[in-house]
């Protein structure tokens, strides 16, 4: 057998809209103490106020003066406390209060009262009284320790941490141990023994250490960082050619995933093929696909010591650069977005149009003109394009 449907009397429904019309309950508590839909509380409230106790089935003639003559009680006792209310509020500047002070203030009363009465005295919407902080995302706290490793890229997890607290990002140090760990940014306690130095497995050892850099295309620099957008993060790759300091290469994506710094690596082996290509330990780059592009195409895989980015400073440089004059400077709606913004900056202005000091104040696509205009008149020959 069904459940028998709920009559509701003439008393309880004015008793009910009565309730709400004086302001003592919000409706959700109201619904909520008389196990009723809002739908129905504010079909009763509007039948009330349009036909007052006839709509609810009243037929005493006394009936309907005794509840006329209590609603305009409530009414002028609404408004005495409704003006005191306002002369207090004033008093108190609630209006400027901080949301977080008027949130503390709300706790403190609760137990006094209920939740949407105090919510309506500070003038402080119920969302923000019931808000619980979230702790952040594991990217979100990558991005604070990359911003960190900018400045000071030695320090370990315990550093990491206390730094963390002082910029107002405290962390939990298990947690922090864990997403260093899990993303393989765990930084040795010092330096690693002489046939630690190579890669992955001791098969990649630094190859850069003392070597000359003399021409374009010989040694490829790859990285990769994470930008923040409006909501979230993305992830972004970039090959450097070390001598022109132009990039050869990238790839923005919503993920970490190996087609990140393969994309990225793709977009420059279809411009060139490098002597060198460097990077650091990361998965991305000991990755089997990664690995089989570069000996495909016969090019030494170099790598850094494991936990020092400043074996890496050109890519390291580069990004900072990236960040500083693009990322930074705009607010990314999505991962296309990102790609379309980051890729124009990177092609129309990076390489064709942003000078630097160390190539003499020319742009990379300058530099690399020039040198290969020299080249070709000491060997006699019409440079390439000319």
């Amino acid at each position: 057998m069904g459940k028998t449907p709920r009559r509701f009397t003439s008393e309880f429904k004015s008793q009910v809209v009565l309730q709400l019309l004086s302001k003592e309950r919000s409706a959700v508590e109201i619904c909520r103490q008389h196990a009723i839909k809002d739908s129905l509380l504010y079909r009763w409230k509007q039948e009330f106020l349009e036909g007052a106790p006839r709509a609810f089935g009243a037929s005493e003639p006394g009936e309907c003066a005794q509840l006329q003559q209590r609603i305009a009680e409530l009414e002028r006792l609404v408004g005495r406390l409704t003006l005191g209310l306002d002369v207090v509020k004033k008093s108190l500047g609630v209006a400027e209060l901080p949301v977080a002070t008027k949130r503390a203030m709300a706790q403190h009363l609760a137990g006094q009262a209920p939740v949407g009465v105090v919510c309506r005295a500070l003038e402080l919407a119920p969302s923000s009284y019931y808000y619980r902080p979230r702790p952040p995302e594991d990217l979100e706290v990558l991005g604070w320790i990359e911003e960190i490793w900018t400045d000071f890229p030695t320090y370990g997890y315990r550093r990491l941490g206390v730094e963390l607290g002082r910029r107002g990002h405290p962390v939990n140090h298990k947690r922090l141990q864990r997403i260093l760990k899990e993303h393989d940014l765990v930084r040795p306690p010092g330096p690693r023994p002489a046939r630690g130095e190579a890669g992955p497995a001791g098969r990649y050892p630094n190859l850069l250490a003392g070597l000359g850099v003399e021409r374009p295309d010989q040694v490829w620099c790859a990285d990769l960082t994470y930008v923040r957008m409006g909501r979230g993060f993305v992830y972004l790759a970039v090959v450097l050619d070390v001598f022109t300091r132009a990039i050869r290469g990238w790839e923005v994506s919503g993920s970490l995933a190996s087609a990140l710094a393969c994309g990225a690596l793709c977009r420059a082996l279809a411009r060139g093929t490098p002597e060198i290509h460097h990077s650091d330990q990361g998965i991305q780059y000991a990755a089997g696909e990664y690995v089989a592009l570069l000996a495909g195409q016969g090019v030494r895989i170099s790598l850094s010591a494991r936990g020092r980015p400043t074996d890496n400073p050109y890519a390291e440089r580069v990004i900072r650069t990236l960040k500083e004059e693009e990322v930074y400077l705009n607010e990314y709606r999505s991962v296309s977005e990102a790609r379309e913004e980051i890729g124009r900056f990177i092609d129309q202005v990076y390489n064709a149009k942003r000078i630097h000091s160390a190539l003499g104040y020319l742009t990379p696509a300058e530099y690399e003109a020039q040198w290969r205009a020299e080249r070709a008149r000491e060997a006699g020959t019409p440079p390439l394009g000319g």
